[in-house]
């Protein structure tokens, strides 16, 4: 399936916000990446679990990793360390 505008748009605004920790994130759908190989990579099924990650990721990201939703290459416990760095990153910059 090809990858809509929308999931091209998010997968690229994603990847500019995790980008700073070192990691990349693809759509398997069609191994679609704009991220850089030799980095931990989060892998997601399609578009729509990208968007579902991207709006609520304390809740979507354990849910679809669970569900087969999204994969982890590299290891798993640096790419969460790099995750939660990130968000910190995202909210200290939200709050002022």
């Amino acid at each position: 399936m090809v990858p809509s505008r929308v999931d091209r748009w998010l997968l690229q605004k994603a990847n500019k916000i995790v980008d700073p920790v070192g990691v990349s994130i693809e759509l398997r759908s069609n191994a679609l990446t704009t991220g850089t190989s030799d980095r931990p990579t989060i892998r997601l099924v399609n578009g729509q679990s990208l968007a579902r990650v991207l709006l609520n990721p304390d809740l979507s990201f354990g849910d679809a990793y669970s569900q087969g939703g999204l994969e982890i290459e590299g290891d798993l416990v640096s790419v969460l360390d790099r995750l939660f760095e990130c968000a910190s990153r995202v909210r200290s910059g939200f709050q002022g």
